[in-house]
């Protein structure tokens, strides 16, 4: 039975622990559990208290009471493990530990499958500081979940206490996330604190991730440049495309890569993809350029068919860009492919292969690629406007003509 003056007791033992007067605190915290048998909240603050105070066996003892009552609770399981490893007591620490490791394990389960709670139990074991060492399964696990208020709040609890332990993945995740919150300054911190891994770091997907967190928090261009070398190293050893020479006259052949449902940035100028396709790709000559996009990312292709005319071609492109991927856009022998989505998604393998006579970018794109990835730069773009957009359409023009003038005859 619970007596009426249980949560008095509760309130005022935390209100004595506040306020440093630890000994107050305890008598009221086992007045508490008088009062209720099977508080377990009771005993496990009763353990924090009596460890402070240097009293680790009356901790431990008050943790197994909690135990006997909540079998599960990762909060008295890390406090029985630390307590009974200090004691020498190491099958119970190890039963202990092992235990935590079972419930984590379940944690990850849930979090894979989009249970949203399932973040409340990481972060009750790992925000106590616990032992870990399967940080890389996190990292896969939360990089595989989908967005939500619960994995950024976790990673960003995480982030501030265990960044010392994070493997590249888990920092990358955790940067992008600091970024997403406004926290600019603290992610520069992550990302220093990965170039001190950057030679351990091969991954093109990590790389990837870390350099597109450099480009949103204003830092240099090092990650950028180490995925794209990476990018470049991974597909040397595979055959070349080998480009017949065009019959001049033809119409200028040219693939777009997109992503729709963002802006695309460029210099700091915000352009909606619609807007774009309608101002520059869907207004190409159609006896000079042939014009074909692809389409990036998870957004459907119906609604941006409304806004091309039937002589453009537009095709899904599956993401990771594979081999078969990259002949497949090959297959359409483009004389140019123009990148609009940048580190945004996956694609430097793909243009590492060369699936184009010439690659190009807007240099100011936000997560633009960089050398030694092949690209050519396109001209700026000084607004969003449609005047303005006719006018650079008609530059991008003349630069595709002149650079691509070589590969016919």
């Amino acid at each position: 039975m619970i007596r009426a003056d249980y949560a008095k007791w509760l309130a005022r033992g935390h209100e004595h622990e506040q306020a440093g007067r630890p000994i107050d605190a305890m008598v009221c915290y086992r007045r508490a559990i008088n009062s209720n048998k099977h508080s377990v909240e009771a005993q496990y603050r009763l353990g924090q208290l009596l460890r402070g105070l240097g009293r680790h066996k009356e901790a431990r003892a008050a943790w197994r009471a909690g135990l006997a009552l909540s079998p599960g609770d990762e909060r008295l399981l890390l406090g029985v493990a630390g307590t009974a490893r200090r004691a020498g007591a190491y099958s119970e620490a190890i039963d202990a530990y092992l235990r935590i490791g079972a419930r984590m394990g379940v944690a990850l389960s849930r979090v894979a499958q989009g249970d949203e709670a399932a973040y409340a139990d990481l972060s009750t074991v790992l925000g106590n500081g616990a032992a870990y060492r399967r940080w890389d399964n996190l990292a896969i696990t939360l990089a595989a979940a989908p967005p939500s208020a619960a994995r950024s709040a976790f990673l960003l609890e995480l982030g501030g206490s265990r960044i010392s332990e994070f493997p590249p993945l888990l920092l990358a995740l955790t940067a992008e996330e600091m970024i997403a919150s406004g926290a600019f300054e603290q992610a520069r911190e992550v990302l220093a604190r990965a170039e001190l891994l950057a030679q351990t770091i091969y991954d093109p997907e990590v790389l990837r991730r870390l350099a597109l967190a450099e480009a949103s928090s204003g830092s240099s261009k090092s990650w950028a440049e180490r995925y794209a070398l990476r990018c470049v190293e991974l597909v040397a050893s595979t055959p070349q495309v080998a480009w017949p020479r065009r019959t001049a006259g033809e119409p200028l052949r040219i693939a777009y890569l997109i992503m729709p449902g963002t802006p695309i940035v460029i210099g700091g100028v915000s352009v909606e993809p619609g807007a774009y396709l309608r101002a520059v790709v869907a207004a190409h000559p159609r006896e000079r350029f042939a014009a074909k996009v692809y389409v990036v990312g998870d957004a459907a292709i119906e609604s941006l068919a409304e806004l091309l005319p039937a002589t453009v071609a537009l095709e899904k492109l599956v993401i990771p860009a594979e081999p078969a991927v990259a002949r497949r856009v090959a297959e359409s022998d483009p004389d140019a492919l123009i990148d609009l989505t940048g580190m945004r998604a996956p694609l430097g393998l793909l243009l590492a292969r060369r699936p184009a006579r010439t690659l190009w970018t807007y240099p100011g794109l936000a997560g633009a690629h960089v050398a030694p990835l092949p690209m050519h730069a396109l001209p700026a773009l000084a607004a969003s406007d449609e005047q303005v957009l006719t006018q650079h359409r008609l530059a991008l023009e003349r630069a595709l003509g002149e650079a691509c003038a070589g590969c016919r005859a």
